[in-house]
């Protein structure tokens, strides 16, 4: 995994680096993560999901799994806060239901640099850390919803991550 340099334009620029796509199961998962639904699995109106369900430990954090783009980082509708990360050209990874971002649109992230927090109370001001969501009883553990796309299909992510499929064991 790296990054290639882009060519100049010839006026002694430099265009923005240009990643390499990552090869077959080159990322990690976060530690403690577990395949909760898996690809193609069925949605909550009967169609397959183009994406999986990963449970993780309160408060975990997300951190980039190689080199990549945000092309987008906000909230969703319906979604939670969702981040969308070009790995290299037309290689998409799009991510869901996520507490807290610390990733920008427009920014380059290197591999294991934070990008966000699932299973945490928001803070209410910038400069306080956020914390894990207080656990009220034996409830469902965190979830965020990951999908890979090449194009415009969608991929299985366990092409792309190394432990996918055997993190579902209990």
């Amino acid at each position: 995994m790296g990054v290639g340099v882009g060519e100049g334009e010839g006026d002694g620029t430099l265009r923005r680096p240009v990643p390499r796509p990552p090869g077959p199961h080159a990322l990690t998962l976060p530690d403690g993560a577990r395949l909760a639904a898996p690809f193609l699995a069925p949605g909550p109106f009967g169609r397959p999901t183009p994406g999986v369900w990963v449970e993780v430990p309160p408060g975990a954090l997300l951190r980039a799994p190689a080199f990549a783009s945000v092309l987008s980082a906000g909230p969703l509708p319906h979604r939670g806060l969702a981040l969308v990360l070009e790995l290299s050209p037309g290689r998409l990874l799009v991510l869901t239901d996520l507490d807290a971002l610390h990733a920008q649109a427009g920014e380059t992230l290197r591999p294991g640099d934070p990008m966000a927090h699932v299973g945490v109370r928001a803070p209410t001001r910038p400069e306080f850390t956020v914390e894990p969501e207080a656990s009220e009883g034996a409830g469902s553990p965190p979830t965020f919803y990951m999908e890979a796309r090449q194009g415009d299909s969608a991929q299985d992510p366990d092409r792309w991550f190394a432990g996918l499929k055997e993190a579902s064991a209990p």
